[in-house]
């Protein structure tokens, strides 16, 4: 028994119990079931899965979600858990699935979000795919990697129309935030014109969206401003992320319309891959695939 110091304490003193060695993986390694359980006392969540994922420090809890009578909000459920669970058994994240179709015997599709942070759009694939494949919308980096280096199947790795960002060290002041909000937008049909050369708030970026309503457009000014948030948040971690290399071929489809100078082409992903990555040019537009166009443009 330790104090806040991490100094023993007298005996009959109560305090923070601390573990070390063998007994700690085996009290707490690989029992995710009393965090899914705490969960699943949420009224914002109507399923839950925990699972143990390789991290920089060693394995780290990670959970999966689905809706239920709200959105779920990951920093709150975080919290939540924190007070009724012991830390060790707090996950390290929380990530939000969207079960575009759950029903099916074939193995399921899951679709990484975009770099809004939305998987919304992926609904798109549903008239494209057997009825009987489920479909889920997902968010995490690097997961096909992760998931071969714990050994697991992965049959299809997919990308599409999407480039990784250049790794700077973490910190570093070439990390352009405005830049890549101005390039993501941009990517995705809208006029960027009226956006600040720096500096661009969340409420300069909720100002151009609005009036284009659609699938993002016509989100709630909270819920734009929570992806702005998100967004400018992950910039610096995404660019200093090293992610593992994959060993498996990638699929690479690409919009060739209206491409900006100095567009990256599919030798980008050379680097994350041990296999090869076979690239199909598509005649459209970003913004146009694989839903209709997020805005008049």
């Amino acid at each position: 028994m330790l104090d806040g110091a991490l100094r023993p304490v007298p005996p009959g003193v109560a305090d923070e119990p601390y573990l070390a060695g063998a007994g700690l993986a085996r009290g707490y390694l690989g029992r995710p079931g009393p965090t899914a359980a705490a969960l699943l006392r949420d009224d914002s969540v109507a399923q839950a899965v925990v699972v143990d994922r390789p991290g920089p420090a060693g394995p780290r809890l990670v959970a999966y979600v689905t809706a239920g009578d709200t959105d779920p909000d990951p920093r709150r459920l975080r919290e939540a858990l924190r007070e009724a669970l012991p830390a060790q058994l707090v996950p390290s994240a929380i990530e939000v699935l969207l079960p575009l179709r759950t029903t099916g015997a074939l193995p399921p599709l899951f679709c990484v979000h975009t770099a809004l942070a939305l998987s919304w759009c992926y609904t798109g694939l549903l008239r494209h795919m057997p009825p009987d494949r489920p479909l889920y919308g997902l968010q995490g980096r690097g997961m096909a990697a992760q998931l071969r280096a714990r050994g697991e199947e992965v049959a299809l790795l997919a990308i599409l129309d999407t480039f990784p960002i250049p790794s700077y060290p973490s910190g570093s002041t070439r990390v352009d935030a405005d830049t890549e909000i101005t390039t993501v937008l941009t990517r995705l049909g809208f006029d960027t014109g009226p956006l600040p050369a720096h500096d661009i708030k969340a409420s300069d970026v909720v100002a151009l969206l609005r009036p284009h309503g659609g699938l993002i457009g016509g989100l709630e000014e909270s819920h734009l401003t929570g992806l702005y948030d998100y967004y400018k948040a992950v910039i610096p971690a995404v660019a200093a992320y090293d992610p593992p290399p994959y060993d498996r071929d990638i699929l690479l489809f690409t919009a060739t319309q209206d491409l900006p100078e100095n567009h990256p082409t599919a030798e980008a992903w050379h680097p994350y891959t041990t296999g090869k990555v076979h690239a199909h040019p598509i005649d459209c537009t970003t913004p146009r695939w694989p839903t209709p166009p997020l805005s008049p443009t």
